[in-house]
């Protein structure tokens, strides 16, 4: 399909899915690469996108983590405080099922990836105990590690042994056999 360049005016062969995608768009069509360039370039839409870029970026930077880290936490004050979001998420909870039923679909799809398991999972080992010993938590949880790493290395049969419950069945018949022997 033949079509005029929006930036060039030039007359160019176009497969016709391309235009009429364009067209469904509301998008210019351009006579290939270089015009299309051209075109963003003076396009304001397109310097307004790389100045968020720029943005998004100078936050992402480790240099600004300190300060990224103060601006999450004063707007989240301001989310809390009267006409911000977190009162009208609420009230929305509260009120509409269809958006809570998306919240609740939202969160499971979070809480199912193991990375968020196994952060979860090591947050409340860290609450319980500092709920339960207080000032001695940290003491607990490397008691806690210490004793995992020494049942791991522990063969199976000689920690049932200790505790006496291997071979229950075995110990138990022995123990009467012996019993009957000794009232003889």
């Amino acid at each position: 399909m033949e079509i005029v360049c929006a930036y060039c005016g030039q007359f160019a062969e176009k497969r016709t899915g391309d235009v009429n995608r364009a067209k469904t768009r509301g998008a210019p069509i351009y006579c290939g690469k270089v015009c299309s360039g051209l075109a963003k370039r003076l396009d304001p839409d397109a310097k307004r996108e790389a100045a968020a870029r720029r943005q998004r970026e100078y936050w992402q930077r480790p240099e600004n983590a300190a300060r990224k880290k103060a601006r999450a936490a004063e707007l989240f004050q301001q989310s809390k405080q009267p006409g911000g979001w977190y009162p009208q998420h609420r009230e929305r909870m509260r009120t509409d099922p269809e958006y809570r039923a998306k919240h609740k679909a939202c969160q499971a799809r979070c809480q199912a990836r193991p990375d968020w398991k196994a952060r979860k999972q090591e947050y409340d080992r860290e609450w319980r105990a500092t709920r339960h010993y207080g000032n001695m938590a940290e003491a607990f949880l490397v008691l806690m590690e210490l004793e995992s790493e020494v049942e791991k290395r522990i063969e199976w049969l000689d920690l049932q042994s200790e505790k006496g419950t291997a071979n229950k069945c075995q110990t138990r018949r022995r123990a009467y056999h012996a019993s009957e022997e000794t009232e003889c």
